[in-house]
């Protein structure tokens, strides 16, 4: 079974997606910041994370560029979730090694 973390500190939102990802057989966890979703894709074997870029404690650029730091988390393939769309902030995802 493949294991998804969603990272997403609006509560409605993972609740939604762990919801959906539940009943299509994946399973699913969920993390309300930055720092829980790090120590959790730390702590298991993920296939994918799905993370916010605005939240507190640490961003979603802070989560991806440590777990890309990590040979033991750096191939987890990484969804950013977010309602900014503005072109710098592609920009931004480009700086940081984004693919």
């Amino acid at each position: 079974m493949n294991k998804i973390l969603v990272i997403e500190d609006e509560l409605s939102v993972p609740n939604n997606i762990v919801h959906f990802l539940r009943e299509e057989n994946f399973q699913a966890l969920d993390a309300e910041n930055g720092l829980i979703g790090l120590q959790l894709a730390q702590q298991n074997n993920l296939d994918l994370i799905v993370c916010d870029i605005l939240m507190p404690e640490l961003d979603g650029y802070g989560v991806f560029n440590k777990l890309q730091a990590d040979p033991e988390t750096a191939l987890i393939p990484f969804i950013f979730l977010t309602v900014k769309g503005e072109k710098e902030d592609r920009r931004r995802w480009d700086r940081i090694g984004g693919r």
